[in-house]
C-alpha cells in the first residue's frame, strides 16, 4: 500500500494525515515510544499511519468542527468553516498540528507497531446470565451477568485529548457559540 499524505488541497487519494519523517521527528522527543517506533520498517510505519488515519476519520468523522472542503476529499481534513471553542478559525488548506499528533499516537497504538486494534469488530453481547457457579460444601453462588447489549469500542483518552479543539458538538453543524 502506498502512503499518500494529505497536503491541504483535499486530495482524492490521500490515506494519511502525516508522513513517516514527521512521525520520526515526533517520536524522537519521546524515548520510550521511539524505542518501539524506530525499530519498525518504513513500510510498517506507513501502514500504521494509514490505519491511524482511518481510525480517526471513522471514530471522529461525525464530530469534527467545520465541513469538508470538497465532497470528493478522501479524508475528513482539510475543512472549511472550522472554528475552535476559542473562536480561532482553522486554515482551510492545512491539516492541523493536533490532528497530526493524534495520528502519531494512534499509529503507535496500532499493529504492527503496537498491540491495539484501533477499529475492532464489535459484537453486541446478549444480555442475561453469562455464567453461574455453585459450590456445595460451603454454600456459595456466583452469577455473572453479561453487558447491557450496547456495543463498546475503545476510547483512547490521549488521542481524544489532542482532538478536543477539533471536535464539534453533534447536531450543531460543528459551529460552537460561546456565551
Amino acid at each position: 500500500m502506498t502512503l499518500t499524505v494529505e497536503d491541504g488541497t483535499g486530495l482524492e487519494n490521500a490515506n494519511s494525515y502525516a508522513d513517516v519523517a514527521e512521525g520520526d521527528a515526533y517520536f524522537a522527543d519521546r524515548p520510550t515510544q521511539n524505542a518501539v517506533w524506530s525499530v519498525k520498517t518504513v513500510e510498517e510505519r506507513e501502514e500504521t499511519l494509514i490505519l491511524a488515519t482511518s481510525y480517526l476519520d471513522a471514530q471522529y468523522g461525525g464530530k469534527w468542527i467545520g465541513r469538508k472542503n470538497e465532497r470528493d476529499n478522501a479524508l475528513d481534513w482539510p475543512r472549511a468553516d472550522a472554528v475552535t471553542l476559542d473562536l480561532y478559525t482553522m486554515p482551510a488548506d492545512e491539516v492541523p498540528a493536533r490532528l497530526k499528533r493524534a495520528t502519531f499516537e494512534a499509529a503507535f497504538l496500532s499493529a504492527p507497531v503496537g498491540t491495539v486494534t484501533l477499529l475492532p469488530t464489535v459484537t453486541s453481547p446478549a444480555t442475561g446470565i453469562r455464567s453461574t457457579k455453585r459450590k456445595a460444601d460451603v454454600v456459595e453462588e456466583t452469577i455473572v451477568y453479561s453487558g447491557s447489549g450496547a456495543e463498546q469500542t475503545p476510547l483512547f483518552t490521549a488521542i481524544t485529548g489532542l482532538l478536543n479543539e477539533l471536535i464539534g458538538a453533534r447536531g450543531s453543524g460543528g459551529v460552537r457559540v460561546r456565551g
